[in-house]
């Protein structure tokens, strides 16, 4: 057995997880009434399987439209505003699925946001063990299960890795949990409505499309980040001002009460 290899993977595995749960951790702060640790769990490794659907729309379903589309605008377009709104809606598939037998989901105004942003940072946290897959065989490997026990690499990708990691913990994971935060802050507003299923059918559409719009921003902005300060400027006000208004949506859903 290559233990050097299994180390490597184990190290890869913490890279990946470690930014995600330190956000959670910050998030589930806020949370009055602490959610049970096993449904928690169960809604971040949902989270994080979805990226398989994502993938798989991402790179095989969708990919003739959007990556090969003959019209390039129109495939920029997609790439910008499509894949953010199909990721936002498989993050809230799977907070929604681990919530459907959840009986304390159901005691606090703002329990919807505890899941969403849950279920968002095992999203991220799958993407980055991806990324790093990637930064190691390349972009278009296809990866064995004996490659990935026997997985080596030299100090200068080492230094990448770390580097990567740094840069998607500060911001990366960060938007995807502000993203999901935005989702369930209007999913939770409609329990503060005494008619709930009107008041989703407005308010659910409004989180998603908030969601999927600050999820596009961010991705044109990295894009466009080595262009020139001003790109990582806005990306740093992008994320304080979204990250403030997150907080303060926790803070206001405290003084609301579920209406029955």
């Amino acid at each position: 057995m290559n233990w050097e290899g299994l180390s490597k993977l184990l190290f890869l595995f913490l890279l990946a997880v470690v930014p995600s749960v330190a956000w959670l951790f910050y998030f589930l702060k806020k949370d009055g009434r602490p959610e049970p640790k096993r449904y928690l769990l169960l809604t971040f490794v949902l989270g994080g399987l979805v990226t398989i659907i994502g993938s798989q729309a991402e790179n095989v379903w969708f990919r003739p439209f959007v990556q090969n589309n003959p019209n390039s605008q129109l495939g920029a377009i997609l790439f910008l505003f499509f894949y953010p709104f199909l990721e936002e809606i498989l993050k809230f598939l799977a907070a929604r699925i681990s919530t459907i037998k959840n009986r304390y989901f159901r005691d606090e105004t703002n329990d919807p946001m505890i899941y969403m942003i849950t279920a968002a940072l095992g999203f991220a946290a799958a993407e980055n063990l991806k990324v790093y897959f990637s930064t190691i065989f390349g972009s278009g490997a296809i990866l064995t299960w004996q490659g990935i026990f026997n997985i080596q690499f030299s100090d200068t990708i080492l230094v990448n890795l770390m580097a990567t990691a740094a840069i998607r913990f500060l911001a990366t994971v960060l938007l995807h949990a502000i993203s999901a935060a935005i989702i369930g802050y209007f999913w939770s507003f409609t329990r503060t409505c005494k008619k709930k299923f009107p008041a989703l059918l407005i308010a659910f559409p409004a989180g998603i499309l908030l969601a999927t719009v600050l999820h596009s921003v961010y991705n044109y902005l990295i894009m466009n980040i080595s262009e020139g300060f001003v790109y990582p400027l806005i990306l740093v006000i992008l994320l304080v001002i979204s990250g403030a208004i997150v907080s303060r949506a926790f803070r206001q859903l405290k003084n609301c009460r579920i209406k029955k």
